[in-house]
């Protein structure tokens, strides 16, 4: 079959960027080797973080990272075997996570986070997904005063330029905002523009059921059989083989064997992660609730409360080590005691792939008909909507909606 672009990837970002260029009048198909949004779009806390405009920072406090050398925390962990490939990674991330730099990136990322909320809401509304998306926002719960006061004034600046409306907690406001959290925390962050979304696998096969309904092609295949031929490129699939004159490559944690093939080496690195859902009792949880002193997330979602870690460096490969839901476990039931009894078999694992500047990318790759969307690191569910908006633009010469210098692939 032949089709105007070939979609790798049927998570948020590779289905929203297919809407989109069905919306331009272009014939889209899209292959992924699972079904739509079942990996890393299924897996992450639901939010649509509008305030996210600070990227997670590399720590640079001695005791922080004496703290992760230890390897028993819930917020990171690694295995030893992945330390030497991240050595360069890790050196660029180091560089970019001064307080000057970190700034410069907000500002980089701030046309993708701020028309967040506007793109979700506008792709839910033509999908039927609207009464997926809860507002309210979430909160960010401390235990200690210092990390309280380190959190305030780490975001300051960025919540003053970017108009980041929270609202800040003390003891008591926080437990009349959650009455089901345990007394152990001094305060919190309610970050109250944030949407969230009870099953964000759900959403994703609604965009995907979407664009079968636009006319366009949603089957299985691997993305290392892309082939250039003289007529573009080719991939066979579950539905036949595919013949594009356009690829837009957005496959997440995946992509780098695929573009590596094709000749572009970025340094791009994984963290993974893990959740688990429990029973609970009633309405357990009104907002997702992030323990900023665990580095443990508790999100209220259709199937449970779902419990989440940090992040987990090692290689892509690696079988699954979830030592982090683990230790996370105590503090959560300790937190939140109507915290019920595991309902997975056994704990999910995803991949979030980040570049060292906590940047994605976004643009045209060194081979004629080939494009890029991915690298979005913590931020693909939010930025989703958003990235297939300008990939979009791009691919079609319409006028972009920011300058995509900024995440342009040969930056690097």
């Amino acid at each position: 079959m032949k089709t105007d672009v070939l979609v790798l990837g049927a998570g948020i970002v590779g289905t929203a960027s297919a809407l989109e260029l069905q919306r331009r009048g272009r014939s889209v198909a899209i292959v992924d080797l699972g079904e739509p949004g079942a990996e890393t779009s299924y897996g992450n806390g639901g939010f649509v973080q509008s305030e996210a405009y600070l990227p997670p920072p590399f720590p640079r406090k001695l005791g922080t990272l004496l703290r992760y050398a230890r390897n028993r925390s819930v917020d990171v962990s690694y295995h030893p075997s992945a330390l030497w490939a991240l050595l360069g990674p890790f050196a660029q991330y180091w560089r970019n996570s001064s307080p000057r730099r970190v700034m410069e990136i907000a500002r980089a990322r701030a046309p993708l986070i701020s028309r967040s909320t506007d793109d979700h809401l506008r792709l839910a509304t033509e999908v039927g997904a609207a009464d997926l998306y809860h507002r309210g926002g979430f909160i960010q719960g401390f235990r200690r005063e210092e990390s309280f006061a380190a959190l305030l004034d780490a975001n300051l600046e960025a919540r003053r330029e970017f108009s980041i409306p929270c609202d800040i907690l003390d003891a008591k406001r926080l437990r009349e905002a959650e009455p089901d959290l345990a007394h152990v925390f001094i305060g919190g962050v309610h970050w109250t523009a944030p949407f969230t979304v009870r099953d964000p696998g759900d959403l994703v096969q609604l965009y995907a059921r979407r664009i079968r309904e636009n006319g366009g092609v949603v089957a299985q295949a691997n993305a290392h059989a892309l082939e250039k031929t003289n007529l573009g490129w080719s991939l066979p699939s579950s539905q036949g083989e595919i013949i594009a004159r356009e690829v837009v490559i957005c496959l997440g944690p995946w992509a780098l064997p695929i573009v590596e093939k094709f000749g572009y080496r970025p340094p791009m690195f994984h963290k993974r992660g893990y959740h688990m859902h429990y029973s609970a009792a009633g309405n357990a949880l009104r907002l997702p609730f992030g323990d900023s002193d665990r580095g443990y997330v508790l999100a209220p979602m259709r199937r449970g409360i779902r419990l989440l870690t940090g992040a987990e460096f090692a290689p892509a490969d690696a079988p699954a080590t979830p030592v982090q839901l683990a230790r996370a476990e105590p503090f959560a039931r300790e937190a939140l005691p109507a915290l019920g009894e595991a309902i997975d078999p056994k704990p999910w694992l995803g991949s979030r792939p980040c570049f060292p500047d906590m940047l994605p990318v976004i643009g045209a790759g060194p081979e004629r008909g080939l494009w890029y969307a991915f690298g979005h690191a913590h931020q693909g569910f939010t930025m989703g909507p958003t990235t297939g908006v300008l990939i979009a633009q791009l691919l079609t010469g319409e006028e972009p909606f920011t300058d995509p210098r900024q995440y342009r692939p040969d930056r690097f």
